[in-house]
Order: structure tokens, then sequence, then C-alpha cells
């Protein structure tokens, strides 16, 4: 009696409860089915903005996503700050680009979690130096696979490279090159490196003497001249004591010949070799040997000369029974329109004479002494 009591103390309390809590579940129900748009926005998560990134020209290009974004933004804190970006997205990505690899995040107002971009690190693929073989210079350099370019100094033009880069312009006045792998699309450009190119040693100083036709300032086993006969580079001499080369040796004429040389330009150089690049070139024009004229006198030893353009002239007196050498003669000047009486002549001997060598003044090439006449011989002297 007492049990069925409690039992119908305890329904009287359980069933209002029940019934209430029914109510509520109902109620609720009731306002979800009224407003589903709202419920179905806060499900739509974890959309990223898309991008383009170039390395070609170092720009990143941020674009929306599946939600459409009109805004966008850029972190380089690892997302601890955002930074409103340009309304159409781009970012140049040149000053964030480092050695290593850099890690940026960028999302849009609308796509709702942040997109990892990593910007490459800085490739080291290339290798390069200056290597010198016989006496000519040149940057090697190795590859992994990507095309080269270089540079000359800091703001030089960027330009590809062939197998191997010959140095000799550089090398008038020395200068250092750049090098780097080229930057494509998806592929950032490669580290620079720099190749020191040393200046080219001075060239011979070799010269020439227009009267003995000799070139001086010859160094055995090292001076080299260009031999356009079989196109190489060849050593003057290689015995130390020879200083000087003929003009007539090189031209292959005989120099008691008396036959006029050719216009010459000849072309001189030190040697180089694995150490050390050739010198630059020396190059000498030697204009045609010119005819002596035909307007002179010897009556005695008295000996005149006449020329209109008023040149220089000179003579040599050679005694009888001595056979004359161009290369040893030894010249008196004697100036155009003039006479003079040859002092200590014999008779006998033989007057040569020719137009003086001289250096032009405009171009200042050594103009060489003319061919010689020889048909003079005193005969009678001289009185004062």
């Amino acid at each position: 009696m007492e049990k069925a009591l409690k039992q119908e103390v305890r329904s009287r309390w359980i069933r209002p409860l029940q019934y209430t809590l029914s109510l509520l579940i109902f109620t609720a129900l009731l306002m979800l089915w009224d407003k589903p748009a709202t419920v179905l926005a806060t499900t739509v998560t974890g959309t990223q903005v898309n991008y383009d990134l170039n390395y070609m020209n170092e720009i990143l290009v941020v674009k929306p996503g599946p939600g459409s974004s009109t805004k966008f933004y850029i972190s380089l804190d690892k997302k601890k700050s955002w930074e409103n970006l340009d309304p159409t997205g781009e970012v140049d990505i040149s000053a964030l680009l480092s050695s290593k690899e850099v890690l940026i995040y960028i999302k849009g107002n609308k796509d709702t979690e942040p997109r990892e971009v990593k910007l490459m690190a800085e490739p080291n693929s290339i290798t390069a130096i200056y290597k010198i073989s016989n006496g000519v210079g040149q940057v090697a350099y190795t590859t992994s696979g990507a095309a080269i370019e270089y540079r000359k100094g800091n703001n030089g033009t960027w330009k590809s490279v062939p197998t191997t880069l010959p140095t000799y312009s550089y090398e008038v006045k020395g200068t250092t090159l750049y090098f780097r792998s080229i930057a494509m699309p998806g592929l950032r450009a490669g580290k620079i490196i720099s190749v020191k190119i040393p200046k080219r040693p001075a060239q011979p100083a070799v010269k020439l003497d227009g009267g003995k036709f000799l070139i001086s300032g010859i160094k055995a086993s090292d001076t080299q001249y260009f031999n356009p006969t079989t196109g190489l580079w060849e050593y003057i001499t290689l015995d130390t004591k020879v200083k000087t080369v003929s003009l007539f040796t090189l031209a292959k004429i005989s120099s008691s010949a008396n036959t006029p040389l050719p216009a010459m330009s000849l072309e001189f150089r030190t040697n180089g070799g694995d150490k050390k690049v050739a010198s630059s070139v020396k190059l000498m024009e030697i204009p045609a040997q010119l005819t002596c004229p035909n307007t002179i006198k010897l009556e005695g030893s008295t000996l005149t000369v006449t020329d209109t353009a008023n040149r220089a002239f000179e003579y040599s007196k050679l005694t009888s029974g001595y056979t004359f050498d161009i290369t040893t003669a030894k010249w008196t000047t004697i100036q155009a329109n003039k006479s003079v009486i040859i002092p200590k002549a014999n008779v006998g001997d033989r007057i040569y004479v020719r137009l003086k060598s001289y250096v032009d003044k405009n171009s200042k090439l050594t103009i060489p002494a003319s061919t010689y006449l020889n048909t003079f011989v005193v005969t009678t002297l001289t009185v004062k």
C-alpha cells in the first residue's frame, strides 16, 4: 500500500517534466527548419585562394578560390599578422627571396583557410672559372642542366653564353663577369657567382728604325709575329743575342736588291702560356717604300739634290773596294735644293743617295727611307 502510494506521487511529477522537455525539443526543431540558410553558411569552411607564381618576373598573383574572395591578405610572419594586398592581388616577391626557402601565407576575405606558398631557395647549380690554355683565356663552367647567362659588372645586361666564353675582349682592360642559371616561370634564377678577368699584358715595345729597316725590341723565345703565309703566330728568334729583325727578312726580299718594299701590316705580340695570356697585339703599319727621285747631281765631290716637295735626303759614301750594306751604312742628311761638298771624298768613292725616313705628322707612321740611287762615282775632287 505504501509502495503504490510512492509510485503515484512520482508519476505525477515525471509526466509534466517529460512533456515539457518534448515540447522544447519540438520547438527547437521548428526553429531550425525555418532558418536553414543560416545553419548551412556556418558549415562552409576550408576554402583557399589560388595563385600564380612566376620566377621570371618575380611576381606572385593571388586569385579568388571557391569562396570568390574580393579582398586578399598576406602574412610574412607565419600568420601572426596580415597585410592588405593591392586589389590586383600582385605581390613583388623580389624583396622576399632569400638564399633559403621562404614560407609566406595568403588568404581571401571569403576563402577562409590560409594558403601556404613556398618561395624557392636560390639554386646553386653552376660553377665558373677563368682559365688559360696556350695563351688564350676563357671562362669554363659546369651546370646541372639549367641554361646559363652572364653580364659585365653589376649593371650589365644579362646575356646567354655559349659552351665556353672567350675573354679576349674583356682582357683589354680587365673586368669582372657575373654568371647565374637562367630563371624560368617555375624555376628561380640561380645564385650569382663572379669571375675576375685580368687585364691582358701590354703589347711588346717594338719599334721601327726607318733608316736601317730594322725592328728593335725583340725578345728571344718571347716576341712573336703573325705570319700571313702560314696563318700562325711564330717566334721571330730563339737566339738570345738577336735583338732586331730586318724588314727585308720579314718581307722575304734581299736587302741588296734595292727593290721597293711593299706596304706591310705587321702584328707582334708577347707569347702566353698556361699561366698568362698572350699580350695585346702591336699593329705596325708600314707604307710602301718610295723610289728616290732622279734629281741629283754629283759634280766633282759636290752633291746637289733638288725636290719640289722640299723633302730631306741623305747620302752615304762607300770607299772603293768595299761592298755596300743597307743595314749598316752610315748616312748624312742633306736638305733638298741645297749643295754639299762631301768631306774626305776620294776619287773612286761611290755615293748613294735616298729620301730620308721620317715620321708623318698626321698619321704618326714611320715612313721608311726610299730606295737609293748608286750611279754617282767621284771622278774629281771639288776645290774649296
